[in-house]
């Protein structure tokens, strides 16, 4: 298998994943259930460590999709985009793992740090799905062409 395909594979599950994540996270701050907290917290610490092969298969991808003849500029745009979302999903899952290492502990700061990583969590989906859309435009003339006629 090479690093497209790799890519290819693994390159929908931050995006599912920090969805999934965000979703039991958010029922489990605001129904105050312990277990859905700690769902939540694993499922993006996953998906942050998840995302270290979909960085790293990115380079070997766009290295294959250059040679068949690609654009460039669309590669690049991609690029850019996932190198900040990585960062951010990095961070992101660090606050899950202190997160959930506060719930554990039952310490006073564990509900403030939840909402915090809530929050960053919906930032980071919301550019996840940004950095999937510039990916989609790389084989995707179609969606190419409906962002230009919006």
């Amino acid at each position: 298998m090479d690093d497209a395909q790799i890519h290819l594979m693994l390159n929908h599950i931050p995006i599912i994943g920090s969805f999934m994540g965000i979703v039991l996270l958010a029922f489990g701050v605001f129904r105050r259930d312990k277990s859905l907290l700690h769902a939540g917290f694993i499922t993006l610490i996953i998906v942050a460590i998840i995302t270290f092969p979909v960085v790293s298969s990115g380079h070997g991808a766009e290295e294959i999709v250059e040679e068949m003849g690609i654009s460039h500029d669309l590669i690049e745009a991609h690029e850019a985009l996932a190198g900040t979302a990585f960062w951010m999903v990095e961070v992101l899952g660090l606050l899950a793992v202190i997160g959930l290492i506060l719930s554990f502990l039952e310490h006073k700061a564990k509900r403030m740090l939840s909402v915090l990583t809530l929050i960053l969590g919906l930032i980071v989906f919301f550019f996840l799905v940004r950095v999937g859309d510039a990916g989609g435009e790389i084989h995707h003339p179609e969606l190419r062409e409906s962002a230009v006629s919006n």
